[in-house]
């Protein structure tokens, strides 16, 4: 099992000691299945993110890549933007996103990026989404 493995591993493990300390340890199995987000299928140099309405897709072939933005948020969201943040140093490297344009409410945006020359996406220790310039959070290997 790699280092994303057990990091996964750790982090389900917690929440299913949190979930039944919670609940004083009454957690019991249903028959219904109790996921309603997207499933998402393991990609090297894919990447997700799924949260508040907005999903988005993220896959790099080298430095390059296409992001795909879906947005059911209930609102206009501005020009989206990506960012790595290198694991060691914590040097934020921002790539350039093209066309610059936002994503209308119920809209879906499809744009290019590039990181700069030498920058290896798929190596970073997190890639990030902007939106209009805020901070939306962290994509997941996908």
């Amino acid at each position: 099992m790699g280092a994303r493995g057990r990091v996964v591993a750790a982090v389900l493990a917690s929440l299913a000691l949190g979930a039944a300390a919670c609940t004083g340890g009454d957690v019991r199995p249903t028959d219904e299945a109790t996921t309603t987000g997207p499933t998402v299928s393991a990609e090297p140099g894919s990447f997700a993110y799924v949260n508040a309405g907005i999903q988005a897709t993220l896959a790099f072939d080298g430095a390059t890549g296409e992001l795909e933005v879906a947005n059911g948020s209930g609102a206009d969201v501005g020009a989206p933007g990506v960012y790595a943040l290198d694991a060691l140093t914590g040097e934020r490297t921002d790539a350039m996103v093209t066309p610059a344009r936002g994503v209308s409410d119920g809209g879906v945006g499809t744009f290019e990026v590039a990181f700069p020359a030498g920058t290896d996406p798929s190596a970073a220790g997190f890639l990030g989404l902007e939106l209009g310039g805020e901070d939306y959070g962290g994509f997941v290997g996908a």
